[in-house]
């Protein structure tokens, strides 16, 4: 185990970076597929046009979205794994997790959406309120960050004087 976590401390930029090029992937699908949807809403049933937005949303959500998301949970877990980078004492990381947990609904959420899709043609609502709720979660994400970066800075000051 000790090996293990050797691994995980040796590589955590990489580890870190990978997670956050997974997360941008996952965000742009979600953001894009309610997209799609909207654009499917204004062609007719059946047309070229529709039978080509069919495919679009699945390889979205088959080839990019759900790939992205298994990658963004797998880097994401390894991270947490990650001996000293979680402080379990503090609470922003149980928001961040609840984000996370928002995010796969959301993520479940637009696939079923997109099975049943052609059954009606509500789908501008649904493309708004997602995409408003992304940009929110988003932001208070960044917030987040932002805020444990202000927590810890005294130890960044340590490390970038000791270089």
């Amino acid at each position: 185990m000790q090996s293990f976590n050797n691994f995980l401390l040796d590589n955590y930029s990489l580890i870190k970076a990978f997670h956050v090029i997974s997360m941008v992937a996952w965000m742009a699908a979600l953001l894009y597929l309610p997209r799609l949807f909207v654009y499917h809403t204004t062609v007719e049933n059946n047309s070229d046009a529709s039978e080509m937005l069919k495919v679009m949303e699945y390889r979205l959500q088959k080839y990019i979205m759900t790939p992205a998301m298994l990658l963004t949970l797998l880097f994401g877990i390894l991270l947490l794994k990650t001996e000293g980078v979680i402080n379990w004492g503090e609470k922003w990381i149980y928001f961040k997790l609840f984000a996370a947990l928002l995010l796969l609904f959301v993520h479940h959420l637009l696939a079923k959406y997109r099975k049943s899709f052609f059954l009606n043609k509500k789908w501008a609502v649904w493309a708004w309120g997602g995409f408003i709720f992304i940009i929110t979660s988003l932001l208070a994400q960044t917030w987040i960050d932002v805020k444990i970066n202000e927590w810890y800075k005294g130890f960044y000051d340590i490390l970038q004087k000791a270089t």
